[in-house]
């Protein structure tokens, strides 16, 4: 199970100076993951992040998101470990061209 801690320091080691807004996910007093946003204020890419297992072989979901505001869906990204979550997470907050292709938007 990955709550925001320790996501938060996994993705903290290999990249500085991103802007987390992430929250523990408690269903019954089960703590179950974390879901929430992260932002790279150098290039203004969001990304969204669910660490509640959807189903046994796709564990952890991430996506951009136009901002810390957005839950609708662009493409969803799937990792079965936590530091291919942190890996693919990091690459999508430093790909200004792929962001700006999927939302339409241009990034700073």
């Amino acid at each position: 199970m990955v709550l925001s801690t320790k996501l938060k320091n996994a993705i903290s080691k290999k990249k500085e100076g991103l802007v987390f807004s992430l929250k523990n996910t408690i269903i019954n007093g089960e703590k179950r993951g974390c879901s929430g946003f992260i932002y790279n204020p150098e290039n203004g890419i969001t990304v969204y992040v669910n660490t509640e297992p959807a189903s046994f072989s796709l564990k952890y979901m991430y996506r951009y998101c136009k901002n810390m505001r957005d839950y609708r869906g662009f493409t969803n990204y799937w990792a079965k470990s936590l530091d291919e979550l942190t890996d693919g997470i990091i690459a999508l907050l430093k790909n200004s061209r792929q962001y700006e292709l999927v939302l339409g938007v241009n990034s700073k």
